[in-house]
């Protein structure tokens, strides 16, 4: 049975290189594969799909064409457990590698190895999602975010070591210090009544009706 699944598999293999897609795709559902190969059978599954779109459409598939082109080419049953992938990494791998990074972003070859072990990832894959999680964090917008944070952080404490005397000049510890409140208004700048406007254009002063009112 192994012999039988390793000519399969290498039938698959020749079968990509040929672009003979719907081969391919024909052998990985007819069979079986033992979870060991399903990571490389999963990602040949997905790269003939990719590579079949780009030559029907002439042009090189972006990342939301290959999501949906996951979403409308699922894993077959045959090279898949069933539990979750995230762009081929299953989210069991993937929690390994972010808790990783999280203790160190430059793990040694020994961690690389026992989360080649955890995960069932090569350790080139383990190699390469380090380095594209370090350059996906080395982004303008999260270099932006940090700046503000920073700047943030600065102001507060420079706010908070503020000292009093600095803001004696806004109070007024006593009536000698305040300043002198405005004169009453006079009889000629006091407006009429709002209940005698009929509009917006009225709103002016009018001392003749002062006068009126004074008599």
């Amino acid at each position: 049975l192994r012999g039988h699944e390793a000519v399969l598999r290498a039938r698959a293999l020749v079968a990509y290189n040929r672009g003979a897609y719907h081969e391919l795709y024909a052998i990985l559902e007819g069979h079986g594969f033992d979870p060991r190969y399903h990571n490389e059978l999963q990602q040949m599954w997905f790269r003939a799909h990719y590579k079949e779109a780009e030559k029907i459409r002439g042009r090189p598939l972006g990342a939301v064409d290959k999501y949906r082109l996951r979403k409308k080419f699922p894993l077959p049953k045959t090279i898949w457990d069933g539990e979750e992938t995230v762009y081929c990494f299953k989210e069991k791998s993937r929690n390994a590698l972010k808790k990783c990074y999280e203790r160190n972003r430059y793990p040694t070859p020994d961690d690389k190895r026992e989360l080649s072990k955890q995960t069932g990832l090569t350790l080139t894959q383990v190699s390469n999602w380090f380095k594209n999680r370090r350059q996906r964090d080395r982004t303008p917008q999260h270099r932006n975010e940090m700046l503000l944070s920073s700047d943030v952080s600065s102001l507060l404490s420079s706010s908070s070591s503020l000292e009093m005397q600095d803001l004696k000049q806004f109070s007024y510890p006593n009536l000698k210090g305040r300043p002198d409140p405005p004169p009453p208004l006079k009889a000629s700048d006091k407006m009429i009544p709002y209940h005698e406007f009929h509009g917006y254009e009225q709103l002016l002063y009018q001392p003749h009706q002062i006068t009126n009112l004074q008599h």
